[in-house]
């Protein structure tokens, strides 16, 4: 009533009753708002009134039930009782459905309510006080990834062993050398030092894509022996041969390349990277900023 409504009678109606409708439906959709302003809803009750003089003119009189009628006062009890999230039916209607589910014996419904609804709370009680039971009532994560408090991910497809080229290891060697906190104070010390190498590298533009393309050999000659194990490890880069997966589990959310093609999957996917960008293709003050990249999982490794 909301949303596709109007949408669906784009080209079903004539306009006169099609423009009718699209008020109700605007109507609706400004009632249900989660912040509600007084002075507009005085205005609503008004203009609720010119739509229902609208649809007397182009609808039957069996089309004006009791429903139709209460259209007139809801703007008014939204002005005097607050936003209709907190006082409409779904949530009891919802619950409905579950107790209509708990009737095993159609000759007693009460009964069968009743009892199962006291047995399912005895249930939620005494699981409090055993030990590795699950809560009742709450579903479990399925995307579950703690490993012993920390993030490891896990696959949910059989992998592959696949070899990486050359300019995917860098690039993936390089971001994750950039996206490391231990790494950061190195990263201002190979500007600085690539500054004082070099005078030419005064541009923003020359200077950061001398950053980018050197850092990782640099940092490998840089390291100290006191240095973290952590550090150490990365600056030797990623493996050529590597597993790569269709599926994956990590953050709390469950992935999917592409090329899987359910209709319901997670493959959208947001990088943030500094690179050298200009506002259009006239502009020619190159500047070194953050940039959201989307697109899509081809390949999880």
């Amino acid at each position: 009533m909301q949303q596709l409504l109007s949408v669906a009678l784009r080209n079903l109606l004539p306009k006169d009753p099609r423009n009718a409708i699209y008020l109700l439906g605007a109507f609706y959709n400004e009632l249900c708002q989660r912040v509600l302003d007084r002075n507009r809803l005085e205005q609503l009750e008004e203009n609720i009134a010119e739509i229902l003089c609208m649809l007397e003119r182009y609808f039957p009189p069996a089309f004006f039930t009791i429903s139709v009628h209460l259209t007139i006062h809801l703007a008014r009890e939204a002005r005097l009782c607050g936003p209709v999230q907190f006082r409409w039916m779904y949530p009891f209607e919802r619950f409905m459905k579950t107790l209509k589910g708990f009737v095993k014996n159609r000759a007693r419904p009460e009964g069968c309510i009743a009892e199962c609804y006291l047995a399912e709370e005895r249930m939620i009680f005494c699981s409090a006080y055993i030990k590795k039971a699950s809560i009742i009532g709450v579903r479990s994560n399925r995307n579950d990834d703690l490993e012993n408090g920390l993030v490891e991910g896990r696959s949910i497809s059989k992998g592959k062993e696949k070899i990486l080229e050359d300019h995917v290891l860098q690039a993936a060697h390089r971001y994750v050398l950039f996206n490391t906190a231990e790494v950061k104070p190195y990263l201002q010390m190979h500007i600085e030092e690539l500054k004082q190498k070099d005078c030419r590298l005064l541009s923003n533009e020359t200077l950061q894509k001398q950053h980018m393309e050197t850092f990782a050999e640099w940092l490998s000659k840089h390291v100290l022996d006191n240095s973290s194990g952590r550090i150490q490890r990365l600056t030797h880069g990623p493996r050529k041969h590597v597993t790569s997966y269709t599926g994956y589990i990590i953050n709390g959310h469950r992935f999917h390349t592409i090329d899987v093609g359910r209709s319901t999957q997670d493959s959208g996917v947001s990088v943030e990277a500094d690179t050298i960008c200009q506002s259009n293709a006239n502009d020619y003050s190159h500047i070194v900023g953050r940039v959201s990249y989307y697109g899509v999982i081809r390949d999880i490794v």
